[in-house]
Parts: C-alpha cells; structure tokens; sequence
C-alpha cells in the first residue's frame, strides 16, 4: 500500500514553500537596484544607467588624502559620462576648483578627444549622505571644452546621485 502525506502537512509544507518565495522575491534587492544619477545638459535630461562611487586614499606629501570617486555612465565605457572627486569623509557642499590637480573636481564628457570633455568654470557639488557603502547628493556646474573653442560650454543643472560604493 502506498503512503502518502496526511492533508494537513500537505497544506503547512505549501504555506511554508510560498512564504519563503515571497520574502525571497521582495527582500533580496542589492544596492545598486536604487543606483541613480540623472541631470540636465542646456536643458535636457540625460540619465545614467551605470553609476558608482570609490573611495580611494591616496598619498600626499607625508600623509595621506581620502577622496570620494563618483562616476556615471549611460553604459560602462560609453559616453556621455560625468566623474566628480571630492577630497572629503564627511557630507557637506564643496566647489569645483577650476584648475587642474585640484581636490574637489568634475569632468563631462561627451565623447573621446578633449574637444568632448567639459571641467567646471562654476559650480558645487553637495553630498547629502554618506555611508560605507553609499554616497548621495546633487550637483551643477558650468564647463568649457577642455579642447574647443572658448565658447563651446554645458550647463549642468538638477544634477542629482545616489551611487553604491565599490571596492577600489
């Protein structure tokens, strides 16, 4: 003769086997699934689909500097993209130097060649949060072509992030 379960262990096994698929399929969200960087070029919205952040130490003189990485992408390796440093730990609002070397920096580009890549004239960049394991804020900046004419200039405006941090 053959054995079969008993209705109630049936029906308890099947509960316990949706309830676990359940918690499965709306807790297991990683990081980068709320991963977003999107903000305006003269006007028009441009959004990231591949963004990130490093934290990086870097020796300077005797010591050493921490300095926030943060990149976008619209596709690893792709352009547009947009890669602003900041030399800090903490969140607060920091202003795009102008000249090169500088601590607290952000280049657009729009393709390969320096005519398509744009560093800052004006702007800021504020980091809103900061954990181990993200980093959030908003930014806008003027750019000139660091290879074109003077008058070849983005205005990056609404700029907003919220990166996870990746290992270096």
């Amino acid at each position: 003769m053959k054995k079969t379960l008993p209705i109630p262990i049936i029906c308890l096994l099947a509960i316990l086997l949706f309830t676990n698929a359940k918690q499965k399929s709306t807790t297991s969200t990683s990081a980068s699934a709320d991963a977003s960087m999107s903000f305006k070029v003269n006007g028009v919205l441009t959004t990231m689909s591949d963004e990130y952040a490093q934290i990086k130490t870097t020796p300077v003189g005797s010591g050493v500097v921490n300095v926030i990485r943060i990149t976008g992408e619209t596709k690893p390796g792709n352009y547009p993209g947009i890669t602003m440093q900041v030399q800090s730990q903490a969140p607060g609002t920091f202003t795009f130097n102008t000249g090169n070397g500088t601590a607290t920096m952000v280049n657009y580009m729009e393709g390969a060649g320096s005519q398509n890549i744009y560093a800052p004239t004006s702007g800021q960049v504020t980091i809103t949060s900061l954990t181990s394991t993200n980093v959030a804020g908003t930014f806008q900046f003027t750019g000139r072509s660091a290879g074109g004419a003077a008058n070849m200039t983005r205005v990056i405006t609404e700029g907003a992030f919220n990166c996870p941090i990746r290992p270096q």
